[in-house]
């Protein structure tokens, strides 16, 4: 998930409430991620990297705590902006504020370091 972390960044700035992880789906999600090689190795200033980023976000968000919707949309229009060429539009303070609640929920929650 750092590689997430580190992908965020260059990308954005380059160009029911859950209670413990257990078995949870999100949690799940998070390690799933956070374990593919291959997801590790994407360029994500690339087109199609950027896309796969999107993604991963999108299938994140779906199974979010209520009380990261916000944080998952401002991250997922942040992704969708730079990839359509757009990231002089986004307030990249915001957006960086709300990967970092995203973050720190998923290190929290699920014990998933995203970077």
């Amino acid at each position: 998930m750092r590689r997430l972390a580190a992908a965020v960044t260059v990308a954005i700035v380059g160009a029911g409430s859950l209670t413990a992880c257990g078995g949870d789906e999100y949690c799940g999600k998070l390690q799933d991620y956070d374990d593919d090689t291959e997801l590790a190795q994407a360029n994500f200033r690339s087109q199609a990297g950027l896309q796969e980023l999107h993604d991963v976000f999108v299938d994140l968000g779906k199974s979010a705590p209520d009380g990261l919707d916000d944080d998952y949309t401002l991250v997922i229009e942040g992704v969708r902006a730079t990839k359509d060429g757009r990231a002089d539009e986004l307030d990249r303070e915001a957006v960086a504020s709300a990967y970092s609640a995203i973050s720190d929920d998923a290190r929290d929650r699920c014990d998933v370091d995203m970077g």
